[in-house]
């Protein structure tokens, strides 16, 4: 701070001064006005008058404070100054920066001073001095002194700041340290692997990314957590893995626990080459690591590589605390029959982690079969109480559990609606869909089986075992075709499926799947010699009977049933090929035998009841048909041969109701599309209820694809018979005649329609081709029977009706055909002239009270009754114009009528 002027006038001096770089200034005179606002202190008066010494600084040093414009002055405030005194020397005028550095910078106040004192500016002039300078300490401080208070906060604060670092240091230790104990934790239960565990070592992890968001061991915990959670929870959708991978991969993160995460997310989005390339990888980096060991397992067992239980086994002994690899593998055990291992191993999770949700409930699954059902159902009951902590694996494994009890106190209601539960309850993971399919199939709820195993196949698509699954469930329910598509995909080393694909072949019944499965069994017999199971031998020989080769393989089956006996797989081959030769008593014997030996297999009864059929049991036959059915509502072949025995006995309006369901069904058998079959079987029972017009309806939904399928063309020719328009038939049934291996009763159908248009010797010859082939046809021999007595040889008509007869004793027939033969028998009766009237009357009586009788026996029933001239002759006549407005005989049956 400048020291400042103290003058003794009592006239203030101007406090303008000029500056020695400005013009000279004018002298200034004392103002006489006012005094000057400085004054000098008491202290400054009391002091002895000391010169005041100042210190010249080179102007650049001296700091300069910017200068500030004065306010403006109204016109009216303006005061004149009076005109200063002028000095009595000359001030100096020369310019203080010669160098012309500082022009344009304000003066030092030092300079100005000094300049001021010198030429005692504020001192009237010729005047001694009265005033003197004050040193530059001498001057009064003004205002608060707040330097000891400054620096008293800078201490203070300084201090603050040190506690402040060094507490917080201790906290982010502190946090750090609690992150560490998280982690440890969560570690610890990722052991356990139980769903409860699971999710609080999740929720952990999470509070201590959140705790130490730098630390990259919680991180690689947390992606272990996640994958067990996405490989035993039963709902395998890993995609909350991607977050935490980013997670990780953006820290920098490397090594197998990001493999092994990535492997699943490739494995649930189906990418195989990627999922095999990262185990291998993995397997080679850490082969003795638990946790790659147990991930890589369980992938492989998703995969159905068959090292995925070694794998297991290895993840076990190196860490016999992970009870998932524990679990994982008794799990394995248990569906390769290793029943006590599993247990063991369960049994050591227990011990070791008492409460274990998951491992209580696997063992009360393995245990369902052996303790007592009352209490495993306790138990059940009691594990359900917890379920609450648990996963869709725990819903599943327990509603599983109670399904078998439930199967073992023969309640099948509570069985099913306990499979129910567990088909709802959420699973996706491919194991527990198949576990789900096999006991679905346990309790005959196969459409959800095929649904179960046909999710797992589509989850895991390379794994074989599923693949095998499925196809025994189609199977099961009759659909070769599609069983046949999975089985192709798979080789036929393996024994399972090549039995499974001769199975399915001979449901197809295609002479292209038949002939693969046929020279596939032989190779298999070739390979073993002597070892050959019996399964693969009467496999060979059914479908071999299938190819039309049973007269050949006759005497092989019955040399297998006798070094096999009571094999059930020995007697349905001697069934099937005792049927295709019509040695019908040899397969009533042997499906007999089979039926006692397996009463719950449907095609023991279905088989049995073909054999029935064959030795004219038809009751019996029904009631095997029916039978088959109640055991496997969808077992195809076994409801058509139900609607053609109902056909052939002339129960038209339930062979209806069969077919009409056959109609509605979809799938592929006996070389046939099952819809196709109803509807064909829907015509023939109406054209025999008299329906013909809705047998056309019928007819006409049948695809145009399909109507050229052989037995559409047989159908096709019925109808047109029925319809009065033999022409049709004829032209639909001779290409037919035309094959190589016609069959015998297309033939005397053929002859029917030649013989209806007039063309008896070719219609004799179609009869005499048929009977070459089976001579016993009871159609082809009527045939005959009709040449004979349109030939008027009642000999030779009588010699085919007995034979007839016969036939018609040992097969079954609807009314209709027995009507035909009482028909043309009254009719050559009427031939002969020895036959007795009576006789003849009879016949066609009992033709005519059958359903489905032929018109014209009213009209010859008439004749019969003519020479009587009884009102019954009359009656009968009149009934033939009803059936036959526009018939061959009308105007006979009208000069008769007339008459009487």
């Amino acid at each position: 701070v400048a020291a400042s002027p103290v003058a003794a006038s009592p006239v203030a001096a101007s406090p303008v001064a000029a500056s020695p770089r400005s013009d000279p200034p004018l002298p200034v005179a004392a103002s006489p006005v006012a005094a000057s606002p400085i004054a000098p202190s008491p202290r400054a008066a009391a002091a002895p008058p000391v010169e005041a010494e100042f210190v010249e600084r080179p102007a650049a040093a001296v700091p300069r404070a910017p200068i500030e414009s004065a306010p403006a002055i109204s016109p009216a405030e303006e005061v004149e100054a009076p005109e200063a005194p002028r000095p009595s020397r000359p001030i100096p005028t020369e310019a203080d920066a010669p160098s012309g550095t500082d022009v344009g910078h304000p003066d030092g106040v030092d300079e100005v001073l000094t300049l001021l004192r010198e030429h005692r500016v504020f001192e009237p002039a010729g005047e001694p001095r009265q005033a003197r300078w004050m040193g530059q300490g001498d001057v009064p401080r003004v205002g608060t002194r707040i330097g000891k208070a400054l620096l008293g906060l800078w201490v203070v604060a300084i201090l603050l700041g040190v506690a402040g670092y060094v507490g917080f240091r201790a906290y982010v230790a502190h946090r750090h340290e609690g992150a560490a104990a998280l982690v440890e934790g969560a570690r610890a239960a990722s052991l356990a692997g139980d769903h409860r565990h699971l999710v609080e070592a999740e929720r952990d992890l999470r509070l201590a990314r959140e705790m130490n968001p730098h630390d990259t061991t919680g991180l690689r915990v947390l992606l272990f957590v996640q994958s067990q959670r996405a490989l035993e929870e039963g709902a395998f959708e890993p995609a909350y893995l991607r977050p935490t991978l980013a997670k990780a991969e953006k820290k920098g993160l490397t090594g197998d626990a990001m493999v092994m995460a990535q492997a699943i997310l490739d494995a649930a989005e189906g990418r195989t080459e990627r999922t095999k390339k990262a185990l291998d990888k993995a397997l080679a980096s850490s082969p003795k690591d638990p946790f790659v060991l147990y991930i890589a397992g369980r992938l492989a067992q998703r995969l159905g590589r068959a090292d995925s239980v070694e794998l297991l086994e290895r993840a076990v002994a190196a860490e016999p605390k992970l009870a998932a690899a524990a679990l994982a593998l008794a799990e394995a055990q248990g569906d390769r029959g290793q029943r006590e291992e599993a247990l063991a191993l369960l049994t050591g999770v227990l011990t070791q982690y008492g409460s274990h949700l998951r491992a209580a409930l696997w063992k009360a699954f393995m245990t369902a079969d052996s303790v007592d059902p009352a209490e495993g159902l306790s138990k059940a009951d009691e594990l359900g109480g917890r379920l609450e902590v648990g996963a869709p694996t725990d819903r599943v494994i327990l509603w599983l559990t109670r399904a078998r009890l439930y199967r073992r106190l023969d309640d099948m209601a509570k069985a099913t609606a306990a499979v129910d539960e567990a088909v709802g309850a959420g699973a996706s993971e491919p194991r527990l869909l198949a576990l789900v399919a096999s006991a679905a199939t346990s309790v005959g709820l196969l459409d959800r089986a095929q649904v179960a195993a046909s999710a797992a196949v589509n989850r895991a698509p390379t794994n074989p075992e599923y693949r095998q699954l499925l196809a025994e469930i189609l199977l099961a329910r009759r659909d070769g075709v599609r069983a046949l598509k999975h089985l192709g995909l798979l080789s036929t080393d393996d024994p399972d499926v090549l039995v499974m694909s001769a199975e399915a072949a001979l449901l197809v019944g295609s002479e292209a799947a038949l002939t693969a499965s046929t020279e596939a069994l032989a190779r298999s017999r070739q390979a073993s010699g002597k070892e050959t199971p019996v399964r693969v031998e009467a496999l060979h020989v059914r479908t071999r009977v299938a190819l039309g080769q049973g007269s050949r393989v006759f005497s092989e089956a019955r040399r297998l049933a006798k070094g096999a006996p009571g094999d059930r797989h020995a007697l349905v081959a001697l069934g099937e090929v005792a049927l295709s030769v019509g040695r019908g008593d040899v397969a009533v014997e042997a499906l007999t035998d089979l039926v006692a030996a397996d009463g719950e297999n449907a095609d023991a009864h279905f088989l049995l009841g073909r054999g029935q059929r064959l030795v004219n049991q038809p009751e019996l036959a029904e009631a095997s048909f029916r039978k088959a059915i109640a055991l496997s509502p969808r077992h195809t072949d076994a409801r058509e041969a139900l609607g053609r025995l109902l056909l052939d006995l002339g129960k038209y309006a339930e062979a209806d109701q069969v077919y009409a369901g056959l109609a509605e069904e979809a799938g592929f058998a006996s070389g046939q599309s099952t819809s196709l079959r109803g509807r064909l079987g829907r015509v023939e029972a109406l054209i025999g209820l008299g329906k013909v017009a809705d047998a056309r309806v019928q007819y006409e939904s049948v695809p145009e694809d399909d109507r050229n399928h052989p037995s559409a063309v047989l159908v096709s020719a019925h109808l047109a018979m029925a319809e009065g328009r033999p022409g049709e038939a004829v032209s639909a049934l001779r290409p037919l005649t035309e094959e190589d291996g016609v069959a015998a009763d297309t033939l005397a159908l053929y002859g029917d329609a030649l013989f209806e248009v007039e063309q008896t010797e070719a219609a004799a010859q179609a009869y005499e081709r048929a009977l070459g082939m089976d001579p016993g046809l009871p159609e082809a021999l009527l045939g005959k029977v009709k040449g004979a007595v349109r030939a008027e040889k009642p000999k030779d008509a009588d010699k085919y009706l007995t034979q007839a007869a016969d036939s018609l004793k040992a097969r079954i027939r609807p009314p209709r055909v027995q009507a035909m033969w009482l028909y043309l028998r009254g009719r050559a009766l009427l031939l002969d002239r020895r036959a007795k009237a009576e006789d003849t009357r009879k016949a066609l009586r009992d033709a005519v009270a059958l359903p489905g009788a032929p018109p014209a026996a009213w009209f010859f029933l008439g004749e019969s009754l003519a020479a009587a001239n009884s009102p019954e002759a009359y009656d009968a006549y009149a009934r033939y114009l009803e059936l036959e407005p526009e018939g061959y005989y009308r105007k006979r049956a009208e000069r008769a009528m007339a008459r009487k």
